[in-house]
């Protein structure tokens, strides 16, 4: 039965090299050999959502309220239809009446059904057995696989440095360096707000939002810092070489902001430190854009989920921040994989980001306040040479406590 994969594979070399169309959805019944492929093409004259299928088309019963489900969820304008073409990748003689939608059965030698070679004439001499089904099958997905990368822009370009990786990482391992420097004398804690951490009372009560995106470069441990890089350099380095440092630059930026403002929402006042919000923004974007487009396998991915997993058992992990990273990272794919002249497709992240900064600038307590950190604070910048500095932090620490905590 591999063959049947492998024909059905041979069509839809055609239909994607030749013709333009896109894959669409694979799906897998019970029966594991009952295979079919979607492929559309919204600007296709003739048939814009293609199904191939090794289903023997006498199967058609089965399957036709799930079609109709589908073409309904593809067709989201009711007022300008689509047009479907079912294909069959089979010999068995299939009755006319039985299916609603224009169909065609075919197989080496062998076609029944619709007329479509003035449309797609190559789909008629493609189709032949093979003696070594797996290998062919395995190089035809390639071939698919290439070309669908290259017209995506996903093709990955060995040649380009991946500087925004390089930087962050270089900037975090910098910023442990001091936290290790400065604990010799200080308490972690107060090391890790004075350093840049986000901390709702210097965050919002003094009005530093900066530390929304500064707490990204600040790591509670030796362990913190080198999962993080870890996941940072495995993610970042082929990022950054598939999509541009712009995008890959903006998407980092924007799921560190949105996991600290998730964080700092459902939480009480507490130190969350740590880039794993922004990591987990790239694992998602990553994990749905590449295996929407089939070009990598999940397994690839399991030592990610491994590490990413591990991090939450931290005791320092911030885990909200790493679901508001989701969120952005979701919301950063659907905006990519918008037309690009579609103007709306900017609407979704700026409406989540907007909605998370309101909501936070909204919070009228802080709670619980620690004192005694934020005096250690104001003594580590004093020590540092900057005592009118440090002063002016203490009297506004203090409107502080009298605005947000009482």
């Amino acid at each position: 039965m591999i063959n049947d994969f492998y024909k059905l594979y041979q069509l839809a070399e055609v239909f994607i090299v030749r013709y333009g169309f896109e894959q669409r959805l694979i799906r897998k019944y019970g029966n594991f050999m009952a295979v079919e492929l979607w492929l559309h093409k919204r600007n296709d004259p003739n048939y814009q959502l293609i199904r191939l299928t090794t289903n023997k088309a006498e199967d058609i019963d089965k399957d036709l309220a799930r079609i109709h489900e589908y073409i309904n969820q593809y067709n989201s304008d009711p007022g300008d239809p689509i047009s479907f073409l079912d294909i069959h990748i089979s010999k068995a003689v299939y009755d006319e009446k039985l299916e609603p939608f224009p169909f065609l059965n075919i197989d080496e030698n062998y076609v029944q059904g619709v007329d479509v070679s003035e449309y797609y004439p190559d789909i008629y001499n493609v189709i032949h057995n093979s003696d070594k089904p797996a290998e062919e099958l395995s190089e035809t997905a390639a071939r698919i696989n290439e070309v669908v990368a290259k017209r995506h822009g996903k093709t990955l370009n060995k040649k380009v440095f991946p500087y925004v990786t390089v930087v962050f990482m270089a900037i975090c391992i910098i910023f442990s360096l001091l936290s290790v420097l400065l604990q010799q004398k200080y308490s972690e804690s107060s090391v890790l707000v004075f350093l840049g951490g986000d901390y709702m009372t210097f965050t919002l009560g003094l009005k530093q939002l900066y530390r929304l995106f500064t707490t990204a470069f600040i790591h509670g441990g030796f362990l913190h810092l080198f999962t993080n890089m870890y996941s940072l350099f495995y993610l970042g380095n082929l990022m950054e070489k598939l999509y541009g440092h712009k995008f890959y630059f903006c998407l980092l930026v924007f799921s560190i902001l949105c996991g600290s403002l998730t964080q700092s929402i459902l939480s009480e006042n507490t130190i969350s430190v740590g880039i794993s919000g922004g990591i987990y923004g790239l694992l998602i974007f990553l994990v749905l854009d590449l295996l929407s487009k089939g070009l990598i396998n999940i397994r690839s991915l399991i030592p990610l989920f491994i590490v990413n997993l591990f991090i939450n058992f931290l005791s320092i992990t911030a885990w909200k921040a790493h679901v508001g990273g989701l969120v952005a990272g979701y919301v950063m794919y659907f905006f990519y994989n918008q037309p690009k002249e579609k103007k709306e497709r900017f609407l979704l992240p700026i409406l989540l980001i907007l909605g998370l900064f309101i909501r936070y600038i909204t919070i009228r307590n802080i709670s619980p306040l620690y004192r005694a950190t934020d005096l250690e604070v104001v003594r580590i910048i004093k020590d540092l040479g900057f005592d009118s500095y440090g002063e002016n932090i203490m009297r506004r620490l203090l409107e502080v406590y009298n605005t947000y905590g009482g």
